[in-house]
Formats: C-alpha cells, sequence, structure tokens
C-alpha cells in the first residue's frame, strides 16, 4: 500500500522528466506520391533530398551532384543544370570543382519591361527570405534591383534584361559586397 502512494506521488515529476523528451521530437518532411507529408519517421530514401527550386539560395556552395540528385535531373559537362515547370524555370551553374556558385529563377508569367516597378517585398518573400535582413545595392538600373544578402553572404539581382523577356531573380556569392 505504501509501495503505490510512494508511486502516485512520484507520477507528477516523472512526467515533468517525460514531456520535455518527447517535446524534442524530430519531425521529417517528405514527399511521397507527389504529396508533401510531415512525418516523426525519416523519409524513405527515394523520397529524400527534396529539391526546392523557388528556394535556389539553399544550394549555393553544395556539390552539384547533390543538386541533381535533390531535382532528380542531370548535370550537363560544362556543371549546368536546369529545373522547369509551368512558371518557372530554374537553373545552377558550378565552378570546375563541381559546386554550385550560381542560381537564377525565371519567371515565366512576368513578361517584363524595363520601365515597370516589381514589388521585389512579395518576391523576396516567394524566395523565403527577409527584406528587412537584406541592404539595397545603390546605384543600380532602374531595371534591376541588388541585395546583399548577410546572412547566407550572397548578391541577390532582380532584373529585366530587355522588354518582352522574362523577370529573374539571380543568387551568388562572387559578387557579395560585405558593407
Amino acid at each position: 500500500m505504501k509501495l503505490n502512494l510512494k508511486i502516485k506521488n512520484l507520477l507528477p515529476f516523472i512526467a515533468l522528466i517525460i514531456t520535455p523528451i518527447q517535446a524534442q521530437a524530430k519531425i521529417h518532411h517528405c514527399i511521397i506520391n507527389g504529396i508533401s507529408t510531415y512525418s516523426d519517421q525519416p523519409c524513405e530514401a527515394s523520397d529524400s533530398p527534396v529539391g526546392n527550386p523557388l528556394k535556389p539560395h539553399w544550394y549555393i556552395d553544395m556539390p552539384s551532384q547533390a543538386v541533381a540528385d535533390a531535382f532528380s535531373i542531370s548535370m550537363s559537362d560544362q556543371g549546368f543544370m536546369k529545373v522547369e515547370n509551368e512558371s518557372y524555370i530554374t537553373s545552377f551553374e558550378s565552378n570546375a570543382e563541381q559546386i554550385v556558385t550560381f542560381a537564377q529563377v525565371k519567371f515565366k508569367s512576368m513578361p517584363c519591361t524595363q520601365s515597370q516597378r516589381y514589388n521585389i517585398r512579395e518576391l523576396l518573400t516567394l524566395f523565403g527570405l527577409n527584406a528587412n535582413r537584406l541592404s539595397h545595392i545603390k546605384g543600380t538600373a532602374n531595371y534591376a534591383n541588388s541585395f546583399n544578402d548577410h546572412d547566407n553572404k550572397l548578391k541577390i539581382t532582380f532584373l529585366c534584361p530587355y522588354d518582352g523577356a522574362l523577370y529573374s531573380a539571380s543568387f551568388s556569392k562572387r559578387y557579395y559586397q560585405k558593407n
């Protein structure tokens, strides 16, 4: 009888110990048969890693083969890769060491004119970037907007190269400026 009382008295303490352990469960984002799901179990190898063409900056400094595998695409002999759907074209370029150094997204639904202004904040949000964390690079032309992303050490440029072209966003560490 006394033993049962002691266990009952310890239950709140046991719950306090177990609860934080359970709160640290790992959640996995998986794509299963083309459907995005979340699970407490790791994804099947065939479903991961998952490529996200609207987060091209995630792949800068990654090995080219890992990026090709993430998107289930092949890489050209020059280290160029392209992912395309009805809305956009995402391309990646790599250096001689087979590391991704440049990424670009062209929006098929946004043929541009150089005189038009675009909502850059919306586009940055689409890429998962916070405009408040970026510094605008002064002196860019009216048809281009460039930013330094100090968190990721990237230069981001939004560009309309000529009237009727596809509006694009590019990401690279090459011309990133610290100031």
